[in-house]
Protein backbone atom coordinates (compact mmCIF):
# COMPACT_ATOMS: atom_id res chain seq x y z
CA UNK A 1 0.00 0.00 0.00
CA UNK A 2 3.20 2.56 1.08
CA UNK A 3 4.55 1.44 -2.59
CA UNK A 4 1.48 2.22 -4.28
CA UNK A 5 0.93 5.49 -2.31
CA UNK A 6 4.21 6.76 -2.76
CA UNK A 7 4.35 6.09 -6.84
CA UNK A 8 0.92 8.36 -7.26
CA UNK A 9 2.83 10.76 -4.95
CA UNK A 10 5.42 10.80 -7.99
CA UNK A 11 3.01 10.17 -10.95
CA UNK A 12 1.19 13.67 -9.96
CA UNK A 13 5.04 15.46 -8.93
CA UNK A 14 5.60 14.45 -12.57
CA UNK A 15 2.50 15.76 -14.12
CA UNK A 16 2.27 18.87 -12.15
CA UNK A 17 5.89 20.34 -11.64
CA UNK A 18 6.55 21.65 -15.06
CA UNK A 19 3.41 23.16 -15.10
CA UNK A 20 4.53 25.60 -11.74
CA UNK A 21 8.01 25.96 -12.62
CA UNK A 22 7.35 27.15 -15.91
CA UNK A 23 7.92 31.25 -16.06
CA UNK A 24 4.75 33.08 -17.12
CA UNK A 25 4.28 36.38 -18.52
CA UNK A 26 1.18 37.92 -16.52
CA UNK A 27 -0.96 41.12 -18.17
CA UNK A 28 -3.99 42.68 -16.48
CA UNK A 29 -6.90 44.08 -18.98
CA UNK A 30 -9.41 46.17 -17.92
CA UNK A 31 -13.04 46.24 -19.59
CA UNK A 32 -15.53 48.94 -18.47
CA UNK A 33 -19.37 49.13 -18.65
CA UNK A 34 -18.21 45.99 -20.88
CA UNK A 35 -20.09 42.31 -20.58
CA UNK A 36 -17.33 39.45 -20.21
CA UNK A 37 -20.42 36.97 -20.35
CA UNK A 38 -18.90 33.22 -22.03
CA UNK A 39 -15.39 34.55 -20.55
CA UNK A 40 -13.99 31.58 -18.23
CA UNK A 41 -10.79 31.35 -15.88
CA UNK A 42 -8.84 28.79 -18.28
CA UNK A 43 -10.32 30.39 -21.16
CA UNK A 44 -7.67 30.26 -24.16
CA UNK A 45 -5.52 33.83 -25.21
CA UNK A 46 -4.70 34.17 -28.71
CA UNK A 47 -2.31 36.34 -30.90
CA UNK A 48 -2.61 36.03 -34.06
CA UNK A 49 -4.59 32.91 -33.86
CA UNK A 50 -2.32 31.06 -32.09
CA UNK A 51 -2.74 29.66 -28.41
CA UNK A 52 -0.65 31.61 -26.56
CA UNK A 53 -2.36 31.62 -22.65
CA UNK A 54 -4.66 31.36 -20.43
CA UNK A 55 -7.02 33.94 -18.68
CA UNK A 56 -5.85 32.88 -15.37
CA UNK A 57 -8.44 35.54 -13.19
CA UNK A 58 -11.23 37.47 -13.71
CA UNK A 59 -12.62 39.85 -11.42
CA UNK A 60 -14.01 43.00 -10.15
CA UNK A 61 -12.23 46.05 -9.45
CA UNK A 62 -12.21 47.20 -6.21
CA UNK A 63 -11.87 50.46 -7.32
CA UNK A 64 -14.57 50.81 -10.00
CA UNK A 65 -17.52 48.56 -9.77
CA UNK A 66 -18.11 49.14 -13.56
CA UNK A 67 -14.86 47.67 -14.22
CA UNK A 68 -13.84 44.04 -14.82
CA UNK A 69 -10.32 42.76 -14.86
CA UNK A 70 -8.54 39.97 -16.45
CA UNK A 71 -5.26 38.24 -15.60
CA UNK A 72 -3.67 36.89 -18.43
CA UNK A 73 -1.09 34.28 -17.91
CA UNK A 74 0.81 34.11 -21.09
CA UNK A 75 4.23 32.02 -22.49
CA UNK A 76 7.54 33.41 -21.68
CA UNK A 77 8.98 36.03 -24.06
CA UNK A 78 5.90 36.58 -26.47
CA UNK A 79 6.55 39.94 -27.69
CA UNK A 80 3.30 41.59 -26.79
CA UNK A 81 3.32 45.66 -27.69
CA UNK A 82 1.45 48.70 -26.02
CA UNK A 83 -0.23 49.58 -28.76
CA UNK A 84 -1.85 45.65 -28.37
CA UNK A 85 -5.91 45.22 -28.07
CA UNK A 86 -7.52 42.70 -26.37
CA UNK A 87 -10.82 41.57 -27.90
CA UNK A 88 -13.11 39.37 -27.33
CA UNK A 89 -14.28 37.27 -29.82
CA UNK A 90 -16.92 34.11 -30.08
CA UNK A 91 -15.39 30.23 -30.20
CA UNK A 92 -17.82 28.56 -32.25
CA UNK A 93 -21.21 28.15 -31.47
CA UNK A 94 -20.63 27.56 -27.62
CA UNK A 95 -21.46 31.23 -27.17
CA UNK A 96 -17.78 30.81 -25.06
CA UNK A 97 -15.50 33.60 -25.76
CA UNK A 98 -11.87 33.71 -26.04
CA UNK A 99 -9.76 36.83 -25.86
CA UNK A 100 -8.08 37.87 -29.22
CA UNK A 101 -4.92 40.16 -29.27
CA UNK A 102 -4.67 42.29 -31.89
CA UNK A 103 -2.54 44.62 -33.42
CA UNK A 104 0.99 45.76 -32.18
CA UNK A 105 3.05 47.55 -34.18
CA UNK A 106 7.54 46.63 -33.78
CA UNK A 107 8.13 50.72 -33.12
CA UNK A 108 6.03 50.30 -30.08
CA UNK A 109 7.51 48.97 -26.82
Amino acid sequence: MLVSFVLLLTLIAIIVAPRLLEIRDIYYVGYTNVSVTGLQTGGAVKYHGLSIGYISDISIDPKNVQRVVLTLSLEHGVPIREDTEAVMTFLGLTGLRVIELQGGSNEAK
